[in-house]
């Protein structure tokens, strides 16, 4: 890409389609990792020279399943390293793992859920590295108060730059009749609940399998590293998620207007709902199946731990 020009890259909003990476579908400019906007020389070495040792590594265990991800794809990577293998999602196989957070849970959201219509709640959360500018807060709140849906925001301390305390509790006390605003969440148990309809996400890794293991499609506000890469994944791939136009934007991107948060969320849980909910129920069951017996990712991960005790 570098040879090529398309790294770094100048301009997310232009109509170009990177067409030519082995395992990889037809990829907008956009859907290139935000990394690849500025690239330090000192940096980009560093990276390069981990992506060489790929090749020399003896296993490589992939944390997600090749029924989602697609045989072209592992089998462009197994080009490079032979006994690259799914075992995913791992999350699934191991009861009890997901109560692992990085920050106190706030278990007040399941009993709120408990109280709500089936397929009703618009759960948000932007994991737990990312930030949002105040601005772009204030968009979101007021874009959630205009469209009186019920929703969970899970919204960790220091997460909004420049917001004091006190704008917090007055959103907080403006929505108390339909909304719930949390520090953190349950998140596996909120997306399992059947109240839940929808996940506005960062697009994280780990969320990205929690929700389509939990058959839960994504509204996408990718951040950063790959997150605009497992966006596109979302919307154009797998067809399981909606987008805001900050995926094209400049970085740092603009600040997205309330009117665009409120018509993107009317369609993410209203009108293209259906679809949306019929194609991620469809790649939960088949992520149900990689991690059960005889399954792709059980099977591989068989596998792995014969040949380590062989070894």
């Amino acid at each position: 890409m570098l040879e090529k020009g398309d790294v770094p890259v100048q301009d997310r909003s232009i109509e170009k389609y990177i067409t030519y990476v082995d395992g990889l579908s037809p990829l907008p400019i956009w859907g290139l990792p935000r990394d690849l906007s500025a690239i330090d020389e000192s940096r980009f070495a560093r990276r390069y020279a981990r992506a060489k040792s790929f090749a020399t590594t003896s296993w490589v265990l992939v944390n997600s399943f090749e029924e989602l991800e697609g045989s072209a794809t592992f089998q462009a990577l197994r080009d490079i390293s032979p006994k690259t293998i799914a075992v995913g999602p791992l999350f699934t196989m191991a009861p009890g793992c997901n109560k692992a957070s990085l920050w106190k849970e706030d278990t007040e959201s399941l009993s709120w859920l408990g109280k709500q219509s089936p397929g009703s709640v618009l759960y948000i959360s932007l994991g737990s590295i990312a930030t949002l500018s105040f601005d772009q807060f204030k968009e979101f709140s007021e874009g959630l108060r205009l469209l009186q849906r019920p929703f969970i925001w899970a919204i960790r301390p220091k997460s909004v730059a420049g917001m004091e305390p006190e704008f917090l509790e007055r959103f907080k006390e403006a929505v108390r009749s339909f909304g719930l605003v949390v520090s953190w969440a349950p998140q596996v148990d909120i997306l399992r609940h059947p109240s839940t309809a929808g996940f506005l996400s960062h697009c994280g890794w780990n969320s990205i399998l929690e929700s389509v293991a939990s058959a839960v499609s994504m509204l996408c506000w990718p951040c950063v590293a790959e997150q605009n890469l497992n966006c596109k994944l979302i919307v154009e791939d797998w067809k399981i998620g909606l987008k805001f136009s900050c995926v094209t934007m400049p970085d740092p991107p603009e600040v997205m207007a309330r009117d665009e948060f409120v018509e993107v969320v009317e369609r993410f849980m209203g009108t293209d709902s259906e679809h949306l909910r019929i194609n991620v129920k469809k790649l939960s069951e088949e992520a149900r199946r990689a991690v059960s017996r005889g399954g792709s990712s059980y099977e591989n991960l068989q596998r792995f731990a014969q040949a380590v005790k062989i070894s």
